[in-house]
């Protein structure tokens, strides 16, 4: 054999619910074929099958040795009732009996094998009289051969789990301190530790390159069944693959599946027994706005938030830097929206400054003042104007106003003083004038024109004499 190889050659340990045992049967066992031990309604028969990969062999089934220095064996291998085990003394007492007694009531004896369930040999009888192995119910390709129709839950057309065919004969009780009394005294547990049952050489199942499966045991009872199971099995190239249910050694692999019942399973995040909805897997929390969403430690859903990129877990979050690709902006960062979007520079090219257009500036220009920034983002004073008079901010001869109603025409005068001329106050306000100042009255045939008291320029006329 080769080495211990760490593969995967076990797919499953399949517990058939071969058979219940109903009224019918129990009367006919017990007054037609008799036995120590009566044959009760309500029994169910199981067997034990080992499923592997194609082209693997069954070599044993064992029990553990106990520890060197004491104690118990770490993997013990067991088969348990509530109640006890059913057995036919009859023909035999832990291992198949003649196929031509399975319709005698051996059918539902509790055995170990690997393979078979009946051995050839003697008249056939109702049944057949070929060595039969045992495959699981569904899979019986010949229908009803050996129970014919004997008992109620197998007539002609049914599939009685038996097909011919032959294997090595079984190889057990190795040490020789197997202890049978569970299946040849209606005991309640069988229990091994150092030991094992085989065949030589190692078997396949019947379909080698399909199913592949192997009956390892037939057990009755009508009470809660359980067992515990340790194998060794072997891949094509004879790479020997050891299977524990307990506690696996270097070059062993610990498996559920040598359990049953099957342990119950830690309830997932949905509350499923045995789910898939574990910590780490995906999972839905319902939200738009997240992604690669996971259950977490404590079985809360949780995705992580989907950025401003459409990335979940990414950085692009709102108040995180973008490039909005505007130059006039600066400072671009996503907003709430997922718009990117910067500050615009100002005329120092600071974003969000306040060196706006309009707004004050220094120009270094000592012969200007009020200096802005325009549209341009030039700082631009106006010029500074040089006063005659300072402290009237104007020059000589600059139109004022001194604010005195009797003057008019005010300017700046060369004293920096703003004055006026005294504003005159006719007798005749339209003609400017005063009554007796002289005047044009336009009529050539006047003289001494003057302004008279109706406010008037008339003259007087002219004489012209003869001589």
């Amino acid at each position: 054999m080769g080495a211990t190889a760490q593969a995967q050659g076990l797919e499953n340990i399949i517990v058939e619910e071969y058979y219940t045992i109903t009224q019918a049967d129990a009367d006919y066992y017990n007054n037609e074929v008799g036995g120590t031990y009566p044959l009760v309604a309500g029994m169910k028969c199981y067997r034990i099958f080992v499923d592997m990969a194609p082209g693997y062999r069954f070599l044993t089934a064992f029990g553990d040795p106990a520890p060197q220095g004491g104690g118990a064996s770490l993997n013990p291998l067991d088969f348990t009732t509530t109640t006890t085990f059913w057995n036919d003394d009859n023909y035999g007492d832990y291992i198949p009996t003649q196929t031509r007694r399975l319709d005698e009531g051996s059918a539902f004896d509790s055995y170990l094998t690997v393979g078979r369930t009946g051995t050839s040999g003697g008249a056939a009888g109702c049944g057949s009289n070929l060595e039969q192995l045992g495959v699981p119910r569904a899979a019986d390709t010949n229908g009803n051969l050996t129970m014919c129709t004997t008992y109620s839950g197998f007539q002609s057309g049914d599939n009685d789990g038996n097909i011919p065919g032959t294997v090595p004969s079984l190889t057990l009780n190795l040490g020789g301190t197997m202890d049978f009394a569970a299946f040849t005294e209606d005991g309640s547990s069988f229990v091994i530790v150092d030991e094992s049952w085989a065949t030589l050489p190692a078997n396949t199942g019947v379909d080698p390159q399909g199913a592949n499966t192997v009956m390892i045991a037939q057990l009755t009872t009508n009470g809660d069944f359980s067992f515990h199971l340790n194998i060794d099995i072997s891949d094509p190239q004879q790479n020997i693959e050891t299977y524990v249910w307990n506690q696996a050694g270097p070059g062993r692999q610990r498996s559920d599946l040598l359990i049953f019942p099957q342990p119950a399973q830690p309830e997932d995040c949905l509350g499923v027994e045995g789910g898939t909805a574990l910590p780490g897997t995906p999972c839905d929390d319902g939200l738009a706005t997240t992604g690669n969403d996971t259950w977490t430690a404590e079985c809360e859903c949780e995705g992580q938030l989907i950025d401003c990129l459409e990335v979940p877990g990414g950085t692009a979050l709102p108040g995180t830097a973008c490039n909005d690709n505007n130059p006039a902006t600066g400072n671009d960062q996503w907003s709430a929206g997922c718009v990117c979007v910067g500050q615009t520079l100002d005329c120092l090219n600071v974003p969000g400054g306040t060196a706006l257009p309009g707004t004050a500036c220094n120009d270094n220009d000592a012969t200007t003042e009020d200096d802005t920034w325009t549209a341009e983002c030039a700082c631009e004073g106006t010029p500074i104007v040089v006063y005659d008079c300072p402290a009237l901010q104007a020059n000589i001869g600059d139109a004022c106003n001194d604010n005195d109603a009797t003057t008019e025409n005010d300017t700046v005068n060369d004293q920096c003083v703003c004055a006026g001329t005294p504003i005159v106050i006719y007798d005749c306000p339209v003609l400017e004038a005063n009554i007796g100042d002289d005047c044009n009255d336009n009529d050539a045939t006047t003289e001494n024109d003057t302004i008279n008291d109706q406010c008037v320029c008339a003259g007087t006329p002219i004489v012209i004499y003869d001589c």
